[in-house]
C-alpha cells in the first residue's frame, strides 16, 4: 500500500483485507494463512493530534483472543452491514446491557466497526465476552444467528 492514515485507515483497512481473507478461506474450506500489512507512508494529520494523543495516553490493558469467523452466510454480513449503516448515521448506538444472541465474532465485528472514538475498554471487553453487547437492530429482528 502506498499510504495509510494510521488513526482513520489502518483499522479499516486492516480489519477489511483480513475479513475478505478469512471469508474466503472458509468458503474455499483452506487454512486461512498470514496476512501482512505493507505500507509505504504511514502518517497522522497534523488536525488528529489530539484524538491521537487521547488514543495514546488511554492506554489498553484489555485483551482477548479475537473469535474465529463462524460460517458466515451473505445474510450473516447484512446483519453486520445494518449495524454499520444504523450506527455510522447515528441511529443507533453501542451500549453495554443490551445482549443479543449474536455470534460472539459478529459482536467483536461490530465493536471494531465503531472506530477509535468507541474503542471503550469496557465496551470492547463486552463484545468478547458477550455478557454487555449489542442488541439487534429493528431491521434485522426477523434475522437468525
Amino acid at each position: 500500500m502506498r499510504g495509510n492514515h494510521a488513526v482513520i485507515g489502518l483499522l479499516g483497512d486492516t480489519f477489511a483485507f483480513t475479513f475478505i481473507q478469512e471469508y474466503v478461506a472458509i468458503q474455499l474450506g483452506v487454512a486461512m494463512g498470514t496476512y501482512g500489512h505493507h505500507v509505504g507512508s504511514m502518517h497522522i494529520n497534523v488536525l488528529d493530534e489530539p484524538k491521537v494523543d487521547k488514543i495514546l495516553a488511554a492506554g489498553s490493558t484489555t485483551r482477548f483472543e479475537p473469535a474465529r469467523m463462524p460460517s458466515t452466510t451473505t445474510a450473516d454480513l447484512q446483519v453486520v452491514a445494518t449495524w454499520e449503516e444504523l450506527l455510522s448515521t447515528d441511529r443507533d448506538r453501542y451500549t453495554p446491557g443490551r445482549t443479543p444472541d449474536l455470534h460472539e465474532y459478529r459482536r467483536q465485528v461490530i465493536a471494531l466497526l465503531l472506530g477509535p472514538s468507541y474503542t471503550d475498554q469496557q465496551l470492547l471487553a463486552a463484545a468478547a465476552s458477550g455478557t454487555d453487547s449489542v442488541a439487534r437492530p429493528a431491521a434485522v429482528q426477523g434475522a437468525l444467528f
